[in-house]
């Protein structure tokens, strides 16, 4: 998945610590995910003259797209003796919760009026899914093309 990530917020400091509130917004690539956003906190805490360390915790919902998937895009179509198989995914539906937790250590420089802040460290994060799959498959006949049998399911993915 790629994803645009956007982060606004605001902070509250003193010479030590330093915590910031804000929201995220998420646009995924593809037709699978709508936008999504959410909101994460963020403690920074200073060690000594430009070095700090971050903790941050987030939460995020994203809905999956319901619009049908056009055309045979994720068919799969075997062939056989009393009829051709196919399956694919008619469409998807439900939410995932994304929790992402993540710890750095920033090196700040100063560039007169701005800082530069160079940022290293990890980024966990916990995904909840609840979408489901809406399948449709069945067999077709080989000779006319026409549904000997379909059947519609849902799983879980």
């Amino acid at each position: 998945m790629i994803a645009a990530l956007f982060c606004a917020g605001m902070s509250f400091a003193n010479p030590q610590n330093e915590i910031r509130v804000g929201g995220l917004y998420l646009s995924p690539s593809g037709d699978l995910w709508e936008p999504g956003g959410g909101a994460s906190v963020e403690w920074r805490r200073l060690i000594k003259d430009n070095l700090s360390v971050s903790l941050s915790l987030g939460i995020m919902k994203l809905d999956a797209s319901t619009d049908e998937i056009p055309g045979d895009e994720g068919a799969v179509v075997t062939g056989g003796s009393t009829g051709i198989y196919y399956g694919f995914v008619d469409y998807y539906e439900g939410e995932a919760t994304i929790i992402p937790i993540s710890s750095y250590l920033i090196y700040d420089i100063p560039l007169g009026t701005a800082t530069l802040s160079l940022e290293g460290g990890f980024k966990y994060i916990f995904v909840n899914s609840d979408v489901k799959a809406h399948m449709l498959d069945g067999f077709i006949d080989p000779y006319t093309g026409q549904a000997i049998t379909a059947d519609r399911w849902t799983s879980d993915t």
